[in-house]
């Protein structure tokens, strides 16, 4: 559950150090120690971790000098952190401080596993929601076409402007893709290899019946009549049809419909 985690602890104790690596190495997560800030400082140009396990009384460099040197100009720390402390009373003075968690030595290891799990998958779970935000707020476009070159220069001019993109390089494909993701836009060829785009569409329109998509269906290199097409297709549902394969063309019609 746990094994994309990294956890740092940074402490001087090398028995503690010790037992709560091999505790959270047998819960999943991979681990790595350092025994002072210097160390701790040295080990995050190496990696990123989930979670800094922060010892304040330490040779060299200590708790609150490495959480100054990690912060911010706004005194944010890069990187999540979790202080432990034999003084207690250093828990008022670090309510000032945005850590995660405090927890005053001395202490259960399992007390200790059982906050740094919950923490994590708290993060894990914010983490979640936020890209599902972001997936939501993005409107979405499936571009069906079948030259590579094409698709390219399409696609970019889309996540150029924000949308998310999927592909499709065949009418078969398309069929299938679309009625798992559901794009808000699905952009069409007129002339593909396999199916005609208009055809497509229809296929597509009968599956979707029931979602709100809007199609485009597009004139590429084919010489097929796409306007008869099209008149064949407008009572069928939400259809637009544009003479040209240009990108900006093809992304200003969209930005029409998504508005």
């Amino acid at each position: 559950m746990f094994a994309d985690k990294t956890l740092l602890i940074i402490d001087d104790e090398e028995d503690l150090l010790e037992v709560t690596k091999y505790e959270f190495e047998a819960n999943g997560f991979r681990v790595f120690t350092a025994r002072n800030g210097v160390e701790g400082l040295e080990q995050l140009r190496k990696i990123k971790p989930d979670l800094i396990l922060l010892d304040m009384n330490m040779p060299k460099m200590g708790g609150v000098e490495f959480f100054k040197n990690i912060c911010d100009a706004q005194g944010t720390p890069k990187h999540p952190v979790f202080v432990l402390t034999a003084r207690a009373h250093m828990e008022d003075f670090f309510k000032g401080f945005d850590i995660d968690g405090f927890l005053p030595k001395p202490f259960e290891i399992d007390e200790l596993v059982k906050k740094v799990t919950d923490i994590i998958k708290s993060k894990s779970k914010q983490l979640k929601l936020k890209e599902k935000a972001v997936t939501e707020q993005a409107p979405s476009v499936c571009i069906v076409e079948d030259n590579e070159q094409k698709f390219q220069a399409i696609a970019g001019q889309f996540l150029k402007a924000g949308y998310t993109v999927h592909p499709s390089f065949s009418g078969h494909q398309a069929i299938d893709r679309i009625a798992h993701e559901s794009p808000d836009v699905v952009i069409v060829k007129l002339g593909l290899h396999d199916l005609q785009g208009d055809v497509v569409i229809a296929k597509l329109h009968k599956i979707m019946l029931k979602k709100n998509i809007d199609y485009v269906l597009y004139r590429g290199e084919s010489g097929h009549n796409g306007q008869i097409s099209f008149e064949m297709l407008k009572k069928t549902g939400s259809i637009h049809f544009i003479e040209t394969d240009h990108p900006p063309s093809l992304l200003e019609e969209v930005n029409k419909i998504i508005k």
